[in-house]
């Protein structure tokens, strides 16, 4: 971590960080290899106290490491980069595949066909951005090439029934049909209640591009 033109360092155990900082890992023991604010590392140099209250206010060692920890910059080894972007690739598979069906065939497609899909139109995982915004973006490229497309929403609507008539109209302008409409139970509700009348019903078939996921 940089504090103006001063550089410090902590020592972590591999593959632990981005577990901290999800909240996968709960125990910093588990994180630091050291309680131990570096210059460097690798020179086994450490920081100094005098620089440490500069720096951070405090030349408290743990307090300056959880500081670093969680929101210091990160130095992978090729190793952990590559874990991390396996990690990555493998929950935007699983994101695209439950959302997501054969248009053909109109089954789930599965979490292998998805990666061997996105690595022959060579989809490159992007680490610093979260799987779902890049699942959205896999679909799309996903759609364009192969008989893939979203898996249809379910949708409860509660409305009142004054209502009722623009509600289907709306409904059925966007693609979907009424699976289940219910009025009794909230019309005997409103009336015990003396609110105003409600229906409820239940469709199928929105397209998921009309809302978010």
């Amino acid at each position: 971590m940089k504090k103006g033109k001063e550089k410090y360092e902590i020592a972590t155990y591999p593959n632990t960080i981005i577990a901290w900082r999800t909240g996968a890992e709960k125990d910093v023991r588990e994180v630091l290899q050291i309680d131990r604010v570096f210059r460097s590392v690798e020179q086994g140099e450490y920081a100094k106290s005098k620089d440490l209250v500069k720096s951070f206010g405090t030349e408290d060692q743990a307090v300056v490491c959880l500081e670093i920890l969680n929101f210091g910059e990160m130095q992978l080894s090729e190793k952990e980069r590559g874990s991390q972007q396996e990690t990555l690739l493998k929950e935007i598979c699983t994101m695209v595949a439950e959302r997501c069906i054969n248009s053909q065939s109109k089954r789930p497609v599965t979490v292998g066909v998805v990666e061997r899909a996105l690595a022959e139109l060579h989809f490159n995982v992007d680490r610093s951005k979260n799987a779902k915004k890049q699942a959205l973006e896999a679909i799309k490229l996903l759609e364009s090439k192969y008989p893939i497309e979203r898996l249809p929403m379910h949708l409860k609507i509660t409305f009142p029934l004054a209502v009722s008539t623009e509600v289907r109209e709306k409904v059925a302008n966007i693609g979907a049909t009424v699976d289940r409409e219910d009025s009794r139970y909230f019309r005997e509700n409103c009336l015990q209640t003396h609110t105003a009348c409600k229906a409820q019903i239940t469709t199928n078939m929105i397209k998921p591009n009309h809302f978010d996921f």
